[in-house]
């Protein structure tokens, strides 16, 4: 297994210089879903000994530019946070609310944000596509402020439904809308 890492990113490694030169991207992304909605794939001892190392390769050429690394990994990440943050990870994206994210702010105060929290399938509002405006709103203000407290947090409300949903579209706005403007208050920033 560590032949084949090895491999992979030895074959990748040779273009990060080339798209960072070109790009100059702001943010550097990495993605790997290492775990399900209840549990990692794999020990932390395993995480240690064999994706660590390859995670420090693959950040370390933007790391090494001053440019914070966004890592997209969904599920029960909470174990690997400590090791993600010291190979230049400052972002955690869905950042699940399936992980204690207050618990990991105060674990590891300012060295990392969370963007995320909003769980679309136990958020889905009751009755849809008859959903109560009011209600939908309050659950989004109070997913900001149960999250916001302290910094470190982007709110992310999404929702998902089926092809050809004639109504998700509606509610997508709305919840984006309410985000946009809550947040407004939360943050103090302008339009």
């Amino acid at each position: 297994m560590i032949r084949l890492f090895d491999w992979i990113v030895s074959l990748y490694e040779p273009y990060q210089e080339m798209v960072l030169d070109i790009y100059e991207p702001d943010i550097w992304t990495l993605s790997d879903d290492i775990a399900t909605e209840r549990a990692p794939f794999f020990s932390l001892a395993m995480f240690k000994d064999l994706y660590k190392p390859f995670y420090q390769r693959l950040n370390q050429k933007a790391v090494d530019r001053g440019l914070p690394v966004l890592m997209h990994i969904c599920g029960m990440h909470a174990p690997f946070v400590g090791d993600l943050i010291d190979v230049g990870v400052k972002y955690f994206e869905p950042a699940q609310a399936t992980n204690d994210l207050q618990g990991l702010k105060e674990q590891f105060p300012n060295q990392a944000a969370y963007c995320g929290g909003w769980d679309p399938a136990k958020r889905f509002p009751k009755n849809y596509p008859d959903w109560d405006r009011e209600a939908y709103r309050q659950d989004i203000i109070d997913y900001i402020d149960k999250y916001s407290v302290g910094g470190c947090f982007a709110s992310s409300v999404s929702q998902r439904s089926l092809p050809g949903d004639p109504h998700i579209q509606e509610l997508q706005e709305f919840g984006w809308s309410v985000a946009y403007e809550y947040g407004k208050r939360v943050y103090g920033y302008k339009d």
